[in-house]
């Protein structure tokens, strides 16, 4: 019987170990951005999503997404007069919500 339970026992072990190792290649890691704007040659990464901001810190550039942004098309691209090199794109799954995208370090 206790030859029994000891077999169980370790059984269990092994399938938690083999679902640890599993499921921790599901995760996306904070430096593999999913989307990104391609701005003069340069790739721009999403990095965060502001809840609200000053609008009028920022200016429309005049341009749209395209084939070459990893992003939906037509968005209109924003350059922030504050932060030097971050371009926003306004949220379409949150009304005052902006994405925000930046060179890599």
């Amino acid at each position: 019987m206790k030859k029994l339970l000891f077999l169980i026992s370790v059984c269990f072990l092994f399938i938690g170990c083999s679902n640890d190792n599993v499921n921790s290649s599901n995760h996306l890691s904070n430096s593999d951005p999913v989307t990104w704007l391609t701005i003069d040659g340069n790739k721009y990464y999403y990095t965060t999503t502001y809840d609200s901001m000053d609008e009028t810190t920022l200016v429309d550039t005049g341009n749209v997404t395209d084939s070459e942004d990893g992003i939906q098309l037509g968005l209109n691209i924003y350059k922030s007069n504050l932060f030097e090199d971050r371009y926003f794109i306004k949220s379409q799954d949150y009304e005052k919500a902006w994405r925000e995208y930046k060179l890599r370090d």
